[in-house]
């Protein structure tokens, strides 16, 4: 740990004496109790002492940057902590002092606190992590009771319910089980209101299906992801699996995974890598031709390369698939990288190792005949996981102002995650939400039909070192505007429909004037399914893995 995280880790551990480490990352100590967060996320994670199944968080940090979130994570485990899938929001950095008291839906003993994704000046006056009284407990429970005894209270009134109705249902079923009734009727209109566009749903899991007859004596592939849930890096080896799976046997480990509620027909093991005997055990076990490792930034990925030294002689290939620096070790025999952006600006050796191998995608399903007018007109919209790897709090500002500028304009936001909730408060607050449809996750064998129904696709992205859903809406024909950040103007082929970083001003403009052109996206949405079909499919992109795939094993 550095100098500035050996500040940092004081400053909280004297405040809090239920606190027994702090990991900082990503910020940097200026003088006192100030700080400096750099151009990725900043974060930190307290360990406390216990655990705990209610909370109380006190925090009071002024920012440079108004509105800025403080996001809480928790975790069953501490290598957990930095999972977005347990998260609790704990509102802005507005100099205010917030007190929060949270129930976990486990105990934890790990929680972890993100800054955000731009460089911020912070000072961090009080923060502490407690347990909450009992009293304090009831309390919260009580303002939530009476805050849903509100909303039925505001549903009768607004609709009007007729008083002699109501003395007609308690003399025939009694007071009792009439109030009970209306409640229970309050309650499902007050769900199905807010469900009206808003939908987080669960979906079916996707089948994975292996194209071709089984091979006898196929060598064997084990691939190592921090998390196998639904994500480009997860499609990647579904990917390979179903066009190559009759050549290559295929396994996965992982930290975390939703079994069946994903994925079906596919292998996968989650393992603790903090038990490094157990987990070379199942690698010797399963005795893998090849070794496969997807990277994304965190401590995982260099616990896994620590136990992977005792077995350096496997063939190994590290997939970079984010833009972050690989991790470098000499018995690596392959480094892949996602795009000629995250190979150039993140790696520092030139050397026969690394290669770019882009994601594919099945255009086959991401497809139309682009004749006549096949594309939809006013619509805006973009498909993402609405968590923060490539979106921030910002992101759903490009929508908003683009409906205001041109109020004909609809918006359709596809995919859920953890900041599904604040977007869909951040646009009825706006009030535009007339001119907005959220769908929550919707099934992956669907999302061709939500494309269909956008103009343009926007890519409103803090970071991108590919993505397949630009590609995807590039094979439907279709221009797609965003950001000019990362990869983008590397997949699109130009730049002339990208904004500066988080100019949400500048992409909207960008956005009206090509919906007030009709022809100018059709032409765009013509070139672009080219450049789509010749560079991004997935049969490219597979055909290059069993190349690689091939060539260490012929060594």
């Amino acid at each position: 740990m550095n100098e500035n995280m050996y500040r940092f880790k004081n400053i909280v551990i004297q405040e809090n004496n239920n606190v027994k480490d702090v990991y900082g990352h990503n910020f940097f100590h200026k003088n006192n109790r100030e700080f400096l967060g750099g151009d990725d996320n900043s974060l930190f994670i307290a360990f406390t002492k216990d655990k705990y199944k209610y909370i109380k968080i006190t925090h009071k940090i002024k920012s440079d940057i108004d509105g800025l979130r403080f996001k809480l994570y928790y975790a069953l485990l501490p290598e957990n902590a930095f999972c977005e899938e347990q998260s609790f929001e704990l509102g802005f950095m507005d100099g205010e002092e917030y007190t929060y008291i949270l129930r976990l839906k486990n105990k934890s003993d790990a929680f972890r606190f993100d800054f955000g994704f731009k460089p911020i000046n912070f000072k961090f006056q009080k923060f502490k992590i407690q347990k909450p009284t009992i009293f304090e407990v009831i309390k919260k429970m009580s303002v939530s009771a009476l805050k849903n005894y509100r909303n039925v209270i505001r549903y009768i009134s607004n609709n009007h319910i007729n008083l002699g109705k109501i003395l007609r249902k308690i003399k025939e079923v009694g007071l009792i089980e009439a109030v009970q009734g209306a409640k229970e009727k309050a309650a499902l209109a007050i769900k199905e209101g807010a469900a009206d566009k808003t939908i987080q749903q669960v979906v079916e899991p996707y089948q994975v299906t292996i194209k071709q007859e089984l091979e006898p004596n196929r060598k064997k592939i084990l691939h190592f992801i921090e998390n196998f849930y639904t994500g480009g890096s997860s499609r990647l080896i579904i990917d390979i699996i179903e066009y190559y799976g009759h050549k290559y046997d295929n396994k996965i480990f992982t930290m975390a995974y939703r079994g069946k509620e994903e994925f079906l027909g596919v292998e996968v093991e989650v393992v603790d890598v903090n038990n490094k005997k157990d987990v070379l055990k199942k690698i010797k076990e399963y005795n893998p031709d090849i070794i496969h490792v997807h990277i994304w930034e965190g401590e995982w990925y260099h616990k896994v390369f620590s136990l992977l030294q005792e077995v350096n002689s496997i063939k190994m290939i590290e997939n970079i698939n984010t833009p972050i620096e690989p991790i470098l070790r000499e018995y690596v025999d392959k480094y892949v990288f996602v795009s000629n952006y995250v190979l150039e600006n993140f790696h520092k050796k030139d050397d026969s190792k690394s290669m770019v191998i882009y994601p594919g995608s099945n255009f086959h399903m991401f497809t139309r005949k682009l004749e006549g007018e096949y594309l939809a007109k006013d619509t805006i919209g973009m498909v993402y996981r609405l968590g923060y790897d490539k979106l921030n709090q910002y992101s759903i500002d490009v929508f908003i102002k683009t409906v205001k500028k041109r109020p004909q304009t609809k918006a359709i936001i596809v995919g859920g995650g953890p900041q599904y909730e604040y977007y869909v408060d951040k646009v009825k607050r706006a009030g535009v939400f007339k001119n907005f449809i959220f769908t929550g996750y919707v099934p992956y064998n669907s999302l061709p039909s939500w494309y269909e129904k956008f103009t343009i696709f926007v890519a409103p992205v803090w970071k991108e070192s590919f993505g397949q859903v630009s590609p995807f809406a590039m094979s439907m024909g279709m221009p797609v505007a965003g950001y000019d950040i990362g990869a983008l103007s590397e997949i699109i082929g130009t730049s002339e429909v990208l904004a500066p970083s988080d100019d949400s001003d500048k992409l909207s403009d960008i956005l009206v004037q090509l919906l007030n052109d009709y022809e100018r996206c059709k032409e765009i949405g013509r070139f672009n399914q080219k450049r789509a079909w010749d560079n991004f499919g997935v049969e490219t992109m597979v055909d290059a893995y069993d190349k690689v795939y091939n060539e260490l094993l012929e060594r």
